[in-house]
């Protein structure tokens, strides 16, 4: 078997690893700085019924024809982005447009550019 040789231009590294890296390296020259660490996380309660539930209708709506969705469109689904839409607006968060990009809400208005995590 012959070896792609793009395979040869591929850094060896793991985003989170380069992250856990960097972090450490940024916390060795700044001591007295505090670091929010937002990336991996940990889990430490089990998913909620409802986030249960939700998964095994997706499953489900996967293994039919009718129901079979495919990869979805880059920007997400258009009903997925209206739901976040309506979630961010029940907490007030005022925008003159939105857009949702996966677990992301982005909000642009009033001269501001912020993204909130869902």
């Amino acid at each position: 078997m012959k070896l792609n040789s793009h395979y040869l231009d591929l850094k060896d590294s793991y985003l989170f690893s380069t992250v856990a890296r960097k972090v450490r390296e940024f916390q060795a020259v700044n001591p007295g700085k505090k670091v929010y660490k937002l990336s991996i996380g940990d889990v430490t309660l089990p998913l909620a019924k409802a986030v249960i539930d939700a998964m095994h209708l997706a499953v489900e709506d996967m293994a039919k024809k009718e129901t079979f969705k495919g990869y979805g469109p880059e920007l997400g689904y258009d009903f997925l982005r209206e739901e976040i839409k309506k979630y961010y607006d029940k907490k007030t968060v005022k925008h003159s447009s939105c857009r949702a990009y996966g677990s992301y809400f982005r909000h642009s208005g009033n001269g501001s550019d912020q993204t909130y995590k869902a």
